[in-house]
């Protein structure tokens, strides 16, 4: 049986891992802001390192185990498990497509009363995000029809991936990724088992989480992930005492022509310093109310940006920014609507025109997904305006019976209603990624 490759590099970066997991003892660091880093993935796997039964003993000669990762949809995290390898002929033990069968279909018969098919499947010897050669081949099987045979969302994969990621996949049903000792793409199949160990976790979570990606994609696939890693290592290095700047991850909200004209999304994610002034400034009104507060602010040059450019088509209004409007839309009942500050029911005269591209960030600094500036941005469009716009109408009824005073759309503007509102945008999601993105109060 093939063993990890001596202690390299960290498992985090492209340094030398001189530092070792004090509870696996497997995998290294270069020094304490990796290590943290690596946590939210390792401790998946670190705990099960340590506390899987021994190697089983084999009932006869043409029989071994090796040390796989199951992501099992019943389990929130992965695990370690021993595979059966099959003997085929001397010098020569591999995992069967029959043993890998018959374990996946042990988890999903008595769940759908149907037999595992896993004739298909990955392997890689490249982590191709981390740029880094493996020393072994990582295979990943799973059910062939997994999309259609009524099989599970995966949660044990959900728990690993970098849920910020474009490219990752709807993965549901059992799956499990192995190791065999095969060390290059233009190799036969390997002969033997190699053991997984927790640092194989980085590079199988790396595998979903770039999986969609095509070399027709604009960016390489490596650069696109080292920079957020690194923004990420800058700020857990400031945390650990490290010179550096400490960073929060925000959203920008794009206008109408960084989607329209230079194709952005309409969320995306990008960092700031935690000593930006932004942070200085109220939070919106509803934000305030919903116990989720979130700062916006212009971002610099955007509405001049569009005013001159000349690739906009006819018609076209590149600084509108709907969802940076109505994301400061006032709801407090004491100010007056033609007072100098937000408006009951509408954004304040300076949101109302030349918006722009906006930045949105947590007031408490904890990371902010897009998912989740677009939920709040949709609630406060589509649900909360209708809702001002009626009860505004309703002061001009003669029958004051018929008038609906301002709690009447107070009591819509809660963290129970917000949360409400938030489940039910990701039921009605197609993409199987944003129906199990994490409510902000998580």
């Amino acid at each position: 049986m093939s063993t990890p490759a001596a202690v390299g590099l960290c498992d985090e970066c492209d340094e030398k891992g001189t530092q070792a997991c004090g509870g696996c003892r497997v995998s290294h660091y270069c020094g304490k802001a990796c290590q943290k880093l690596a946590w939210p993935i390792h401790k998946h796997l670190c705990k099960s390192y340590q506390q899987l039964p021994p190697r089983p003993t084999p009932k006869h000669k043409f029989q071994s185990y090796t040390r796989a990762i199951l992501f099992d949809p019943a389990k929130p995290h992965p695990q370690f498990v021993w595979l059966e390898l099959q003997f085929r002929y001397p010098g020569y033990t591999h995992p069967e497509e029959s043993s890998v069968k018959d374990f996946l279909d042990e988890r999903t018969k008595a769940k759908l009363g149907t037999h595992a098919v896993c004739g298909s499947g990955d392997w890689f010897v490249r982590n191709e995000i981390m740029d880094r050669q493996l020393n072994h081949t990582i295979e990943i099987r799973f059910r062939d029809e997994f999309k259609y045979d009524g099989s599970e969302p995966n949660t044990a994969v959900m728990s690993i991936v970098d849920p910020s990621s474009k490219y990752l996949h709807g993965w549901r049903g059992p799956i499990i990724a192995f190791g065999t000792d095969r060390k290059y793409a233009n190799n036969q199949d390997g002969k033997t088992g190699f053991d997984l160990t927790p640092s194989d976790l980085r590079h199988v979570a790396d595998f979903f989480n770039g999986h969609r990606y095509r070399e027709s994609d604009t960016s390489p696939l490596h650069a696109e992930f080292q920079i957020k890693r690194m923004a990420r290592k800058a700020a857990v290095e400031q945390q650990v005492g490290k010179v550096g700047e400490v960073l929060v991850s925000g959203v920008r909200v794009n206008c109408v022509g960084d989607v329209d004209v230079d194709k952005r999304p309409k969320y995306e994610t990008f960092q700031i310093p935690a000593s930006s002034s932004i942070f200085q400034q109220a939070a919106t009104d509803v934000s305030e109310r919903i116990e989720l507060p979130i700062l916006v602010r212009r971002i610099s040059g955007s509405v001049n940006k569009w005013s001159k450019r000349t690739d906009v088509p006819a018609g076209m209004i590149g600084y509108v920014n709907h969802a940076g409007t109505f994301l400061n839309i006032g709801c407090q009942p004491e100010r007056k609507n033609n007072g100098p500050e937000y408006a009951w029911g509408n954004a304040p005269g300076e949101w109302q025109n030349s918006v722009g591209a906006v930045m949105v960030v947590r007031q408490d600094k904890k990371p902010l997904l897009p998912d989740h500036v677009a939920v709040l941005a949709e609630y406060c469009q589509f649900h909360l305006s209708p809702i001002f716009e009626a009860q505004s109408e309703s002061e001009r009824c003669d029958d004051k019976s018929l008038r609906l005073g301002k709690d009447h759309v107070l009591k819509e503007i809660t963290k129970e209603k917000f949360e409400e509102y938030f489940q039910a945008w990701k039921t009605r999601q197609a993409d199987l990624t944003k129906r199990q993105v994490a409510s902000p109060y998580a």
